[in-house]
């Protein structure tokens, strides 16, 4: 088995990527990198189901807790974060697993990004109509703001380059010039072995419903209020985590408990469907398909046993 293996263990959320991550590191005496747009964020951590103490114990894990909600925190950031960390397990013949469902994440850090977003042509049409308010000057002023390399290139009065560089950023949270920066594929892009974990989506929507219950029974709202401590704000991205969106609007008025908890399991349904759409494209991997009726420990041992037994293949040819 090449012992410099990267092993991404990816899928929708609510999938059990976490317990198969533990088991397969454990395995290979390997860490794990966590690629989790919303894992990153300290406090927040009964909404984005960390690993417990005692699982960061068990194995060593990377790209937990490594900001405050309270500022800005993008894919080049992570990126930036999690390369260091692919280059010390290479140069040191490690394995290390990429654990995640942050498809942005594993695409940006593992492939490269080849191409930006699609237009968003409701996001432009709501930037034309500030243009027709304000000029263009002010939204190349918000552009300084937020990319000032690319706004030192556009001109102040080019509308369209303008709104289309606040378009990426808009879409991705990486700035225009970032995101040119990171569209070669990254050296270690031939090393990585990809796994997923599938389930049929009845089932998958039952676990995510009854880990929201779980959820908010540990006191998921009681988080929320503490992240609010001393009038304190969550950066924009923290704040639209599902879980903590809609709590943090019931906290303010909007509905009560019960509808919330059902809103909060209707948006993450439908965040795994768009996961899936996400993830299917990518020919490179080996999907292990989840029976509801295998307890959850036996199908834990078994995706890690197939996620062995094809690194050992692969090793081969």
């Amino acid at each position: 088995m090449n012992p410099a293996r990267l092993i991404v263990i990816t899928g929708p959320t609510a999938s059990g990527k976490s317990e198969l991550a533990i088991l397969v590191a454990l395995a290979l005496d390997a860490d794990i990198l966590s690629a989790d747009s919303m894992q990153v964020y300290r406090g927040m951590d009964i909404g984005t189901a960390k690993p417990t103490k005692e699982d960061c114990v068990r194995v060593r894990h990377y790209g937990i807790d490594v900001e405050s909600p309270y500022d800005p925190y993008t894919v080049s950031d992570y990126c930036d974060f999690a390369k260091p960390i692919i280059e010390k397990a290479i140069q040191g013949r490690q394995s290390l697993v990429i654990c995640g469902g942050t498809g942005l994440y594993l695409k940006a850090l593992l492939e490269g990004l080849a191409d930006a977003p699609p237009p968003d042509y409701e996001f432009r049409r709501k930037l034309e109509a500030e243009v027709e308010e304000q000029g263009t000057a002010f939204l190349h002023s918000r552009l300084t703001h937020i990319d000032p390399e690319s706004a030192e290139r556009i001109h102040s009065n080019d509308q369209k380059r303008i709104i289309r560089a606040l378009e990426i950023y808009e879409g991705t949270g990486i700035t225009k010039s970032q995101f040119e920066e990171m569209q070669e594929a990254p050296p270690w892009n031939e090393k990585i072995a990809w796994f997923g974990i599938e389930w049929p989506w009845e089932d998958l929507f039952k676990r995510i419903d009854h880990r929201v219950d779980r959820m908010i029974e540990a006191g998921l709202v009681e988080e929320v209020v503490a992240l609010q401590k001393d009038g304190q704000v969550l950066s924009h991205t923290a704040s639209q985590a599902l879980g903590y969106k809609e709590i943090l609007d019931h906290l303010s008025g909007e509905g009560n408990l019960e509808d919330t908890i059902a809103l909060i399991k209707q948006h993450i349904r439908r965040f795994a469907r768009r996961q899936m759409s996400w993830f299917r494209p990518n020919k490179k991997i080996h999907w292990l398909q989840a029976n509801a009726a295998i307890p959850n420990s036996g199908r834990a041992t078994q995706f890690r046993d197939e996620v062995l037994e094809n690194l050992v293949s692969a090793s081969k040819t």
